[in-house]
């Protein structure tokens, strides 16, 4: 009893590592969406680079959505939503995003291996907003993702703004899409200045900015800051090692969740009082669970290759 307690432990443990292993050699599947003129682009360029938003690499996977296929720069599998029309009941990217979705189920439902069927799944959905969030349409498509269990990051995009109308979005945008795991502001194509019009160094609001085609620099006006009258460089983007490390953070959920599943499956077989020992292993599987697995590398160093550009 004891012995076949302890190896269906281990097996287990390396079924988890290998599905982990898998995604990051695969790479994590993330659906991106918003409405348009968000600038759902401008946050796929500033966190895989350029080329991964060019139609020609794109695979059509629906009539509204494509495939990016993992590349050498960026391993990850996209797929990218058309724009969100306000003046629509946008049924045409739902209706797609239903056949997304079961595509997905059916190719995990396929594969024998834990790690496979990991690898099948939809990972995380990142939904681009900028200042018009349609809370109807939000919680439309959460519903969809409920049964799945996908994580819906709210990127809250062009917070090049005053600190108090972006705090104010962030509030509204988190109690009304309840659905949301994170609210997350970023600046994808900074236009008129620092996240939240601040100075870097001392998070004063006493700057003042010089954005236009030739330079984009700040003076911090705090007597206080280091950085006190001496031009500060607007960097391209804001916010994007933030999204990063959250959805980093929520992907071994994933791994955990099936983790405990696969437990059901491994004890249905053993010729013992399966039940007893179920929900005794329960807890041995939420703590392996609550250990972060070692997916966050890959994310961290897409981020840090972001932040070199």
């Amino acid at each position: 009893m004891a012995d076949a307690y302890a190896q269906a432990v281990s097996s287990l443990r390396e079924q988890a590592e290998r599905a982990t292993d898998s995604l990051m050699k695969n790479g994590p599947r993330l659906l991106i969406m918003g409405g348009s003129g968000v600038g759902k682009s401008s946050v796929v360029n500033a966190c895989f680079g350029r080329h991964v938003a060019n139609v020609s690499h794109s695979i059509p996977c629906t009539s509204s959505i494509s495939h990016f296929p993992p590349t050498e720069r960026c391993p990850i599998h996209l797929y990218d939503t058309k724009g969100f029309e306000t003046q629509s009941n946008n049924e045409d990217i739902l209706r797609d995003l239903r056949q997304l979705l079961q595509e997905r189920r059916d190719a995990s439902a396929s594969k024998s291996s834990l790690e496979e069927r990991m690898a099948e799944r939809l990972h995380a959905v990142w939904w681009v907003v900028d200042f018009r969030l349609e809370v109807v349409l939000f919680n439309t498509v959460a519903k969809l993702f409920e049964d799945d269990e996908v994580p819906i990051f709210v990127i809250l995009n062009k917070c090049d703004r005053a600190k108090a109308e972006v705090e104010e979005c962030l509030k509204a945008t988190s109690d009304r899409c309840t659905g949301a795991t994170a609210v997350i502001p970023v600046v994808a194509a900074a236009k008129h200045g620092p996240m939240l019009k601040l100075c870097e160094a001392c998070d004063s609001e006493e700057i003042l900015i010089m954005c236009n085609a030739r330079k984009s620099f700040y003076v911090c006006q705090n007597s206080d800051c280091q950085q006190c009258d001496q031009q500060q460089k607007v960097k391209p983007a804001y916010g994007i090692e933030k999204l990063f490390e959250e959805t980093t953070a929520r992907l071994p959920v994933l791994v955990a969740k099936s983790f405990r599943q696969a437990e059901l499956e491994c004890f249905h077989d053993l010729q013992h009082n399966a039940h007893a020992i179920i929900v005794g292993f329960a807890s041995v599987a939420a703590a392996a669970g609550a250990t972060p697995a070692p997916f966050s590398d890959f994310f961290l160093l897409t981020g840090i290759q972001v932040a070199m550009v």
